[in-house]
């Protein structure tokens, strides 16, 4: 297959391990065009994954890329990844006016089901697999952030337009140590918090169709 898609992933230079659990994740993959961008280095892991985010939107601006998908080094597909589910998903986005697409979610605040497979959020955390489109460029190289800010959560600062694939084609693998949010080093926490976002996302699933039903 031809390549479609730009996808830049983060990675530290010293993790080999992530590097090649991600290498892994697209052997068979052709339809991405993938590019690994050496982390920038901050004692604050937060501060240096949103300014390695800035460079690869930077260029994306420079290069007029009508969206961009930027991975973490932990990202892992789920069995729903099929690369139709994901180009339809992008196109639907794209007809919604949407900022930004995400793989999966550890944790959202609000959700409403938009179609069969989009759901918009309105507070997120999980940037492992995000497609960022054109319109937002600007929005997210004028982003400042302090050193307690979480790139994540500032997202619902510039942007109401937030949309999540459903069901997740992506979540976290769990390592036994993060770059960026140490809180999330016990064994298991990761997996639980994708597995209550999926399943907060389910029951949504499940009203919004009983409802139509009622109809």
């Amino acid at each position: 297959m031809e390549k479609k898609y730009d996808l830049f992933i983060i990675n530290l230079k010293d993790r080999i391990d992530r590097r090649k659990h991600c290498l892994n994740q697209f052997k068979d993959k052709t339809e991405f065009g993938v590019t690994f961008v050496d982390a920038i280095r901050h004692e604050i892991g937060a501060i240096g994954l949103w300014q390695t985010m800035r460079e690869i939107i930077k260029s994306a601006d420079n290069k007029q890329l009508s969206y961009v998908i930027i991975c973490e080094d932990d990202h892992s597909f789920t069995d729903f990844y099929k690369y139709e589910f994901l180009e339809s998903s992008i196109s639907d986005v794209e007809n919604l006016n949407g900022d930004l697409l995400l793989g999966g979610l550890s944790y959202f605040e609000d959700a409403v089901q938009i179609s069969q497979s989009i759901f918009w959020v309105n507070r997120f955390t999980g940037f492992q697999f995000a497609v960022i489109f054109k319109r937002f460029y600007k929005r997210f190289l004028a982003l400042e952030l302090s050193d307690d800010d979480n790139i994540d959560i500032q997202m619902k600062c510039i942007s109401d337009k937030i949309f999540c694939v459903y069901p997740f084609i992506s979540i976290q693998a769990e390592f036994g140590y993060s770059d960026v949010t140490k809180k999330n080093e016990a064994i298991g926490i990761v997996n639980r918090y994708f597995e209550q976002s999926q399943e907060r996302f389910d029951t949504l699933f499940r009203l919004r169709r009983y409802f139509d039903d009622l109809k």
